[in-house]
């Protein structure tokens, strides 16, 4: 090649990806294997330590609704913004600390999902409404298991 030429790779467009419908049947197998483990992992009962850190999650929530008025089952953008800047004040359980990041996260995220699990809370458009019993979905643990 002459000076100041480069050469030129050739390149490899993908082909588009395969559409559900054009799967082999060893894909759609291992795609129900999956599906089916998902639901049964879904059906499994929270383990001791969550429905601990959910339970002490929940009672924060409950402590930041009684000191600032807002309703228990108000969780909403808002309410949650609200919460997580509290928490960020919050000290720690160590003398000088406050509660590190993951813990806000997971605080806030299992107060949604205690709303929606156990409060038939939901949730749409940044709004939180109680759904009517009929519309729950049904449980899966009594609530005495949570």
């Amino acid at each position: 090649m002459p000076d100041g030429q480069s050469r030129v790779e050739p390149v490899v467009i993908p082909a588009a990806p395969a559409r559900p419908e054009e799967y082999d049947t060893a894909t759609r197998a291992a795609l129900d294997h999956n599906d089916r483990q998902a639901v049964r992992n879904r059906r499994r009962r929270p383990s001791a330590s969550t429905r601990r850190g959910y339970a002490q999650d929940w009672a924060s929530w409950a402590k930041f609704c009684a000191t600032s008025g807002v309703p228990l089952l108000a969780v909403t953008p808002g309410t949650l913004v609200m919460f997580v800047e509290g928490l960020w004040t919050q000290p720690d359980g160590k003398r000088g600390t406050c509660i590190v990041p993951s813990t806000i996260d997971r605080s806030r995220s299992s107060t949604v999902v205690s709303a929606r699990v156990e409060h038939s809370v939901q949730m749409e458009d940044g709004r939180a409404e109680r759904r009517p019993a009929a519309a729950a979905r049904p449980r899966r643990c009594s609530s005495s298991t949570w």
